[in-house]
């Protein structure tokens, strides 16, 4: 199988989020063309398959000198969700820091900053990250659903359901929205049925 037909089979594979099959692909590929786009598409699915030393390794080899103005957002975000995912929760947040330079439109980085802030018990903090990404574009539900959540934490149930239904209005299948506004009435009726 030439390079173009492995691409076109790892395609595939990913369209199946057959993450472990496109590895095995990638790393034929690997050994053939390290370009600095190679590595970046590498390093990333070695994160998806949870390889998250072997994945860092890769996206430190990546020449960003090299590597397009446009495309410099997607490393960063990648390599901040990789930090993410292992726990280096400041390493993170310098990765999607470096996001805000080069794509300042979309929401994603604001989002992950923001779970960063809210695991770290920053809840206000992340409610301003997420309220500044109402502004931007792209998934403007995750966002919702994230200030709902961060709301909720800090007991403020009105405004977490005004959020969650935002989110549900854009998206009314929204992965866990619909139990947490579920979860919310009955918080909020239960402390009118407290008080009376």
């Amino acid at each position: 199988m030439d390079i173009k037909g492995i691409i076109a089979q790892i395609k595939k594979y990913s369209e199946n989020e057959f993450n472990f099959s496109a590895l095995a692909l990638w790393e034929k590929i690997i050994t053939n063309d390290s370009s600095e786009y190679m590595k970046f598409k590498y390093a990333d699915i070695l994160r998806l398959c949870g390889y998250y030393s072997k994945s860092l390794f890769f996206f430190n080899e990546i020449n960003y000198d090299k590597v397009p103005f446009q495309y410099l957002y997607f490393i960063h975000l990648n390599k901040g969700t990789l930090y993410m995912d292992m726990g280096q929760t400041e390493l993170a947040k310098e990765e999607f820091s470096k996001c805000f330079t080069f794509n300042e439109c979309d929401t994603v980085p604001y989002v992950y900053f923001s779970v960063l802030l809210m695991r770290a018990g920053n809840n206000r903090d992340a409610i301003d990250y997420l309220e500044q990404s109402l502004q931007k574009e792209g998934n403007i539900d995750e966002v919702y659903y994230n200030l709902a959540t961060n709301y909720a934490i800090l007991g403020n149930y009105e405004t977490a359901l005004y959020n969650i239904s935002k989110c549900l209005e854009i998206d009314p299948e929204f992965p866990n929205a619909i139990v947490l506004k579920k979860d919310l009435l009955s918080l909020i009726s239960n402390a009118e049925n407290f008080s009376e």
